[in-house]
């Protein structure tokens, strides 16, 4: 089963990034998507209106509000909670000054209607799921003082097949069209007429480091008069690694993430109560628990504990 969280982990692509020689830019063999070719979504909950819009496999973009933001998802290589699609655990965040978007794209297995209440029923208060009966099911967040909002895709199945009746389903909220041409997006070039790509690199420390080691893999860049910095889209996969990989070195212990106030009391309770190894580090005045590889599961099976005792109040 899925466990949601209420914050989700903003670093959690670092390893990923880090420690390959660059992110799929193509979906595996194997997986499973919700969203189709052309396709566009607009769902209104409790939280807002957000649309979403199919441009590529991987590529999605993200309207609320005044936001219009575009970004790259990644795709799982194995199964995580049931999920084999795709996601966003927010990396955009550490290059730009704009909302975090933490996002999945997924379809969802299940063996019978309970399992699908259950699942509905994890992060309802937050994400005030809306779904069709044919189990299309989205969830939308927003945290204004993270500058952070949640946006979540699924496509149930059950026995294999898409739903024809889910109770509570909420159609009217959900307007979905498809499209015959995803849309284009070009990208900008530079005077020699290769694309780039600019970033607003944002850790001081982190970028004096970079710069430093983007000379010496002469990496070509360009500081231009907006203050971003100009790189070419051949050089991305290089870019990220080196650049995740020194602000990576900020919290050594790899996995990083917040929660809403409550839960983070109750994780640091949890996590102590259990003997489990963590490390509180401070980032834009954000408290952040990190935690080492090892101990992977450990985290994580707190996280169940936490969760079971908040949806218990």
């Amino acid at each position: 089963m899925k466990v949601y969280k209420i914050v989700l982990n903003v670093f959690i692509a670092f390893n990923l990034i880090a420690c390959s020689d660059s992110v799929p830019t193509e979906p595996y063999p194997y997986t499973e998507l919700a969203m189709e070719p052309g396709m566009a979504i607009e769902a209104t909950n409790k939280n807002g209106t957000v649309t979403i819009e199919y441009l590529s496999p991987l590529e999605r973009r993200y309207k609320w509000g005044r936001y219009d933001e575009i970004r790259t998802l990644i795709p799982r290589k194995k199964r995580f909670y049931g999920e084999l699609g795709a996601y966003d655990p927010a990396s955009a965040f550490v290059w730009e000054d704009g909302p975090r978007i933490v996002a999945t794209d997924s379809q969802l297995y299940f063996k019978n209607m309970k399992e699908v209440k259950a699942e509905l029923y994890q992060g309802s208060a937050v994400m005030d799921w809306v779904y069709t009966d044919y189990g299309i099911v989205i969830g939308f967040s927003t945290s204004p003082s993270r500058k952070q909002v949640n946006i979540d895709v699924y496509q149930y199945f059950i026995n294999g097949k898409k739903p024809t009746k889910l109770a509570g389903s909420r159609s009217e909220n959900i307007k979905i069209t498809k499209k015959s041409q995803p849309i284009p997006r070009p990208r900008p070039r530079n005077s020699s007429g290769e694309e780039i790509i600019t970033f607003a690199l944002k850790d001081p420390k982190a970028v004096k480091s970079a710069l430093r080691i983007f000379k010496e893999e002469n990496i070509r860049f360009n500081l231009n008069s907006n203050g971003r910095y100009e790189f070419l889209v051949s050089d991305l996969p290089k870019i990220k690694k080196i650049y995740y990989g020194v602000v990576n070195n900020v919290s050594p212990y790899g996995n990083i993430a917040t929660y809403n106030p409550e839960m983070q009391k109750l994780m640091i309770k949890t996590l102590n109560e259990h003997k489990t190894p963590y490390v509180i580090h401070y980032e834009q005045g954000v408290q952040w628990i990190t935690w080492k590889e090892s101990e992977h599961e450990k985290v994580k099976g707190a996280e169940k504990i936490v969760k079971r005792l908040l949806m218990g109040k």
